[in-house]
């Protein structure tokens, strides 16, 4: 969590090993319980719908707002949701 944290480069990374060390435990937690039923895992996300849009408002060209941000320039460079690996691996735990 620290390299996340203090290197903003690697947080999606530390996020994505997070959330499968949670998947592993409770599914490694099922199998040591009575009658192996898997360990329940409640993930709450504010904005959930969000992964399921086609399209982000993250523009590719442009990494500062300045001026409207719905023209078609900014609207033809926005970013696919699936190009986040953070939305990914949430996608996956989801699935």
């Amino acid at each position: 969590m620290k390299q996340g944290i203090n290197r903003p480069i690697f947080a999606a990374d530390c996020i994505n090993a997070v959330m499968r060390e949670l998947k592993l435990h409770a599914i490694a937690g099922g199998e040591q319980r009575e009658g192996g039923r898997r360990i329940r895992v409640a993930v709450l996300i504010d904005g959930i719908n969000a992964i399921f849009n086609r399209m982000s408002l993250v523009n590719k060209e442009i990494s500062e707002f300045k001026g409207k941000m719905f023209t078609r320039k900014y609207m033809e460079g926005l970013l696919p949701v699936d190009k986040f690996t953070v939305i990914r691996q949430l996608k996956k735990m989801l699935g």
